[in-house]
């Protein structure tokens, strides 16, 4: 067997691609709700503030005036144990968001804790970030550092400093601890999913016949996404590469969600499917100077931007051992309440087929959801018309079978390795380590050839200030290769 590098759709989920196959000029449509009176909007805060528990869990700090034009309503919420199969759940839930109570408490990454997750997981890198209201990056991302997990523990977790510095996602699980699929596994209803994916394993053993099932196996190392961050960060509000659906179970701490759904944003918000952030040029008085604004959900500006009045905002708190689900192209913004550690991913699921056709055709093949599918599947021609994008998915081997085992109630709790067909964890874990050092080959030189190749692309790029910048990553990079190789060897030792 080998690695078949694929163009590699995207590192993960989150980043917005380039709209490619955005070809959608509808115009947007607009309605103007009334106007609300003040008692009426006074008594319906008060009823969210009920809801949550008590006014301190409540976003104090966000304008009072503000929150009273916004109509913000609650996101569902039901018990783990209330939905009999994973049919059941999507025939009542898979065009909503929704919160499932209790989910993944009995994982046991709910038993890890802080010292738990560093001393499993803490030589392998991740992608830290600081949010910043004025960026027009996803999610308002921006000074990007890679660390090893232990350092940012113990600097911004289990340490004293006061930077929200955020594990904002671009890290995947099997490129920074495989070893963590033993304590998260992937919830029961997006078990059976496909995914996208960095290459493609191939078997040329002689019983298997090209694409065929079993033969050829998808390698994603940029899922399921980490999250880990201080009270105070976030990502503010965006809409995910490709379209699909998206979920996060939370292991430790609290975090709210702001989202909107489709339906609403397509109409009043159609600027998302262009841009990671919703910005405008407007006039500043008291510099007599034009700005630039960026939509914040957690702070909007309803001056700036008139149109979230006519759109629908659900909120919901996400406390440890609850999952979240969030169907095909809903905007959404996370804030952390406490310190908070979850894991998330975006994948396509049998029951939701029809519905993510109908979404990325509606949507003008916006953020590369029909790219994906073509890539991940390995069709041939382009997709032009939902039937080719079906087609597409309904005629491939791997997601036919997900579909049979979905109509079998085949869906169960799974470890990673089982989602993506591998016959075990040692496998599995090899094939991601070989796709992770492939993308990550510059970190294998020595420092003075990774410095000399990177003077060779840009001589005015590496200056003696980004000589250590890029040494502290070169260090930082190399750690977290061989943190990944040993775990994969421990595996074959059992």
């Amino acid at each position: 067997m080998f690695l078949k590098e694929e163009k590699r759709v995207s590192k993960t989920r989150t980043r917005m691609l380039d709209y490619d196959h955005d070809h959608d000029d509808k115009k947007e449509r607009g309605w103007r709700r009334g106007s609300v009176f003040p008692y009426i909007a006074s008594f319906a805060l008060i009823a969210v503030l009920a809801w949550y528990g008590s006014a301190e869990d409540y976003f104090t700090w966000l304008p009072e005036v503000e929150q009273e034009r916004l109509t913000v309503v609650p996101i569902p919420r039901i018990k783990s144990d209330s939905i009999g199969s994973t049919k059941e759940f999507f025939d009542k839930y898979g065009d909503q968001v929704v919160i499932v109570e209790n989910e993944v408490r009995h994982h046991p990454a709910s038993k890890l804790g802080w010292q738990g997750l560093k001393d499993l997981c803490g030589g392998g890198t991740v992608h830290t970030n600081l949010y910043d209201p004025n960026s027009t990056a996803w999610g308002g991302q921006t000074d990007h550092v890679q660390m090893l997990l232990g350092e940012y523990l113990d600097k911004y977790i289990i340490g004293e400093s006061e930077e929200l510095r955020y594990v904002g996602g671009d890290t995947g699980m099997p490129e920074f601890c495989p070893s963590l699929e033993f304590y998260a596994p992937i919830p029961r209803y997006v078990a059976l999913a496909l995914s996208p994916m960095d290459g493609l394993l191939v078997n040329h053993d002689e019983n298997c016949e090209a694409s065929a099932v079993g033969c050829e196996k998808a390698v994603l190392i940029g899922q399921p996404e980490t999250f880990i961050g201080r009270p105070g960060t976030m990502t503010e509000l965006h809409m995910d590469a490709w379209l699909v659906p998206f979920w996060m179970s939370v292991y430790i701490g609290r975090k709210t969600f702001r989202t909107i759904r489709y339906e609403d944003s397509r109409t009043h918000l159609n600027y998302y499917r262009k841009f990671a952030r919703a910005e405008k040029r407007v006039y500043d008085n008291s510099t007599g100077t034009y700005v630039t604004k960026q939509l914040e959900i957690f702070n909007p500006d309803l001056e700036v931007f008139p149109e979230l009045e006519n759109v629908k905002v659900y909120e919901g708190t996400v406390n440890a051992g609850d999952w979240i689900y969030l169907p095909p192209a809903t905007l959404h913004a996370v804030y952390n309440d406490e310190m908070s550690w979850a894991l998330s991913a975006n994948s396509l699921y049998p029951a939701l087929l029809d519905s993510f056709v109908d979404t990325c055709v509606d949507a003008g093949f916006a953020a590369n959801c029909a790219t994906m599918v073509k890539e991940r599947t390995q069709c041939q021609g382009e997709i032009e018309t939902p039937q080719d994008l079906r087609s597409c998915l309904v005629d491939h081997p791997y997601f036919r079978k997900l579909m049979s085992r979905y109509e079998n109630g085949e869906s169960r709790d799974m470890l990673l390795h089982e989602t993506h067909d591998f016959p075990d964890f040692s496998s599995w874990c090899n094939a991601a380590r070989i796709m992770v050092a492939s993308y990550e080959k510059q970190y294998s030189k020595s420092f003075s050839e990774y410095v000399e190749a990177a003077k060779a692309s840009d001589p005015s790029f590496v200056s003696d200030e980004e000589s250590a910048r890029m040494h502290v990553q070169w260090r930082t990079k190399q750690a977290s290769l061989g943190f990944v190789t040993e775990q994969c060897k421990q595996a074959e030792m059992v």
